[in-house]
């Protein structure tokens, strides 16, 4: 019997599924070690597999989701709109980052990232001119279907934002998708520069037209603190390489001032535009 306090995720994920499922008007949780007792471990860690997989397949085939929103990115000098960046939106239930991560334990989430990349590339068309960043894994660049999709798309608009993996297990993949995307006319970011895997020198070597800091860079900084100075260095550096710095999860006029004062170029964040559905931009 495995205690509760060990389960993954995703199987906390799936025990709330196997209990909506059985009481539909009940809002309720199962626990790992209560349903181990009567299903076996190995019976139950297969039914919850069975039932995340039932459940995106769902979602994919039924075209209910997910949903995308945009938030504004934002120049601080003029406070203009310059483009958005794409977020997947899913049914009631688990945050998408759960909903990605059930999808990788079962061997969907490319299926479910492609998805997402199509409806965001839908919904482009009826947004305002600009640029329109969308999030790609490092394990999609291997993807055919990932540039073909993007052959399709209008190559001015799009950044193709690289997702700061947990580790780059395979150096030349990441270097020949990024090459891929070059061929293509697109532009490359970076995430979560400065906490991400890669250092800021690796991340400036493969030349990013832009790279966005990581939120613990970007908000409440303390003048004298530690964050302040690494956002200054990584900054700095980005202005040598000619790369374009943008501040994620901006929450306040002072976050603005401070970043404005380091020589960020544009943000954004709650404070500057909430993400919202495409029926926002089209009233």
């Amino acid at each position: 019997m495995t205690d509760s306090t060990d389960v993954d995720p995703w199987l906390a994920s799936a025990c709330e599924q196997i209990a909506l499922e059985a009481f539909e008007e009940m809002v309720a949780r199962l626990d790992h070690s209560d349903v181990a007792k009567t299903m076996g471990d190995e019976e139950f860690q297969a039914s919850a597999r069975q039932i995340i997989k039932s459940r995106i397949d769902n979602l994919l085939s039924q075209r209910e989701g997910p949903e995308m929103v945009f938030q504004p990115i934002v120049m601080l000098e003029t406070r203009q709109t310059i483009g958005f960046e794409a977020f997947s939106r899913f049914p009631s239930g688990p945050s998408p980052a759960h909903w990605f991560r059930d999808a990788e334990n079962v061997g969907m989430r490319t299926e479910l990232e492609l998805s997402a990349l199509m409806k965001a590339f839908e919904d482009m068309v009826s947004l305002p001119s600009g640029l329109l960043c969308v999030n790609v894994s490092t394990h999609l660049l291997d993807d055919h279907r990932l540039y073909e999709m993007l052959s399709h798309v209008d190559a001015n608009r799009v950044v193709v934002e690289v997702m700061q993996p947990d580790a780059v297990t395979d150096g030349k993949l990441l270097l020949a998708g990024l090459t891929s995307l070059r061929s293509l006319g697109l532009r490359i970011a970076f995430d979560d520069v400065g906490t991400g895997f890669l250092g800021l020198q690796q991340v400036l070597g493969v030349e990013p037209e832009i790279i966005k800091l990581s939120p613990s860079l970007t908000s409440g900084l303390d003048p004298a603190g530690p964050d302040l100075a690494a956002a200054r260095q990584i900054v700095d550096a980005a202005r040598r390489s000619g790369t374009f710095v943008v501040a994620k999860n901006v929450e306040s006029q002072a976050d603005i001032e401070t970043l404005y004062e380091l020589g960020v170029e544009a943000a954004q964040g709650f404070f500057l535009g909430e993400p919202e559905p495409i029926s926002a931009f089209t009233s």
